[in-house]
């Protein structure tokens, strides 16, 4: 796939740099998780109302945690997607989830790619709990056209250099009681609302979820990316028609036909162009 105009050159679908960390934020002793096909030693830390799972997770990080932790919460009090979007939903009714990250062995100019591998690894849970899933560029799962998840990855650099990421993420479970709000940009659903699917609680979903993960990020780890950006694009479903909007233009229609090693989306426009998307909103 050739690289066509870059449409838009602002942030890849890693944020970076937006919030300042907790300088008297103290570190929680975790409790260590039994997974045995697991690379990554990882320990839980269950906590019941906080900002966002992502500042915990980058807090712990400013003070020395070491890659495999997991944060989650029952409630978020600015709970956030991309974009800075809220993250809507009722205490105890979602998962909500940070891992983080030190992914020292993996160069600067991919680390992009976790957020698809994070992605990937979402739609291999809920595949094999048997929900009819795709994924949507760069970072949400739908059902039925329905979003029930969304993932949010942030990049911080540690003192010593090295990169440090919190990867965030919301899986509806329940509706909110009051139903969703009118304002969505595009149409939320719960996994209670899809027969065949298994359900469960948030720590059952983590349990499920971790494996895959681990097993998505090892494949970046050891130089795997094309196998990721195969599966990646088959459970986008291939190629499609998107309606592309961005900033300050236009929305424009084309077809997705690919990502690339940055995970920016590319998108054919109707001259035929191919255009690298890193930022707008896609939306088919």
């Amino acid at each position: 796939m050739r690289r066509g105009a870059d449409r838009r050159r602002c942030h890849h679908p890693l944020r970076s740099g937006a919030r300042s960390l907790t300088a008297a934020a103290v570190v929680i002793a975790p409790t260590p998780l039994s997974l045995p096909d697991c690379r990554i030693p990882w320990r839980h830390l269950a906590l019941d109302t906080v900002t966002s799972t992502n500042d915990i997770a980058l807090q712990q990080a400013a003070q020395g945690a070491a890659e495999g932790l997991v944060v989650t919460a029952r409630q978020q009090s600015a709970g956030r997607g991309r974009h800075g979007r809220e993250w809507i939903g009722d205490p105890g009714r979602s998962l909500l989830m940070s891992l983080l990250l030190r992914p020292e062995r993996i160069d600067p100019h991919r680390l992009p790619q976790i957020s698809l591998a994070a992605a990937l690894a979402l739609h291999d849970a809920l595949s094999a709990a048997g929900a009819n899933a795709r994924v949507k560029w760069p970072n949400d799962l739908l059902i039925e056209g329905c979003k029930v998840a969304g993932i949010l990855s942030e990049l911080r650099c540690a003192p010593t250099g090295g990169p440090i990421v919190a990867v965030g993420i919301g899986l509806n479970l329940k509706p909110p009681v009051d139903g969703w709000p009118g304002h969505l940009r595009r149409p939320a659903a719960a996994l209670s609302r899809f027969a065949g699917v298994v359900q469960c609680d948030a720590a059952a979903w983590m349990l499920r979820i971790l494996p895959c993960f681990d097993r998505r990020y090892a494949q970046l780890t050891d130089d795997a990316f094309p196998a990721i950006a195969d599966d990646w694009w088959r459970a986008h479903g291939g190629a499609r028609p998107v309606t592309v909007d961005e900033e300050c233009a236009l929305p424009w229609r084309g077809t997705a036909v690919g990502i690339d090693d940055d995970g920016a989306l590319l998108v054919r426009d109707a001259e035929g162009r191919t255009h690298r998307i890193v930022a707008a909103e896609v939306d088919g």
